[in-house]
């Protein structure tokens, strides 16, 4: 496994973001900070890549979320998007808040749920946003944990959980408690909050239509 450092801005190198993105090509697991939680990241459009993915953390029927580089990338991905949720989006992205709705991108099998429904993240973090811009294509955002145990804040706890199964990791150090982000479903009306996280309902009902 290789780990690299990453600063407190969130940036690395172009040469260790390349490693990265080396990785993810190839249909490779790597682990990385977010603005919540630790994140497991492989490329969503690869589908060996998502099955592997889901051994590595034993969830086997539970889609995960796709992480995008911006909010017009997110707004570009949700079929019809009307005024109310680009207002929704434009609030609180980039941030601590997932959105799950149509998405109009060819991803894997496994990403989207049965309902046809998708988990959409645009983080406030500039590793994670480089790493979706440079390779192109959406990276699955995941918590970096084995399926019912607990979220990861740091790389030890990481490594306990995975060790020789990530290719890389990007280490930050211990980040701040978080409950991870909030999950918004914006398919129905008024939209309905599926998760509450570090977006508190509070925040979020003048947008709630």
């Amino acid at each position: 496994m290789q780990i690299i450092a990453v600063n407190q801005t969130g940036q690395v190198s172009d040469k260790d973001l390349h490693r990265a993105i080396a990785v993810l090509e190839r249909g490779g697991v790597i682990g990385y900070p977010t603005d919540t939680l630790y994140g497991l990241g492989v490329d969503s459009t690869n589908a060996a890549a998502v099955n592997h993915l889901f051994q590595v953390k034993n969830r086997l029927s539970v889609p995960v979320s796709i992480m995008l580089d911006s909010v017009e990338s997110l707004l570009a991905a949700l079929v019809n998007p009307d005024a109310a949720v680009e207002k929704l989006v434009r609030a609180f992205l980039p941030g601590e808040l997932t959105i799950v709705g149509k998405c109009n991108l060819d991803l894997a099998a496994g990403i989207p749920a049965r309902s046809g429904l998708t988990g959409m993240r645009v983080p406030n973090h500039a590793l994670d946003l480089a790493l979706v811009k440079t390779l192109g294509r959406p990276i699955t955002s995941t918590s970096a944990n084995l399926s019912g145990f607990p979220s990861a804040l740091n790389i030890e706890t990481v490594i306990a959980y995975f060790n020789d199964q990530i290719e890389l990791l990007f280490d930050q150090g211990t980040l701040r408690h978080s409950p991870g982000s909030t999950v918004l479903d914006i398919s129905q009306r008024p939209f309905k909050i599926l998760r509450e996280g570090a977006i508190k309902r509070t925040q979020l009902e003048p947008y709630l239509v």
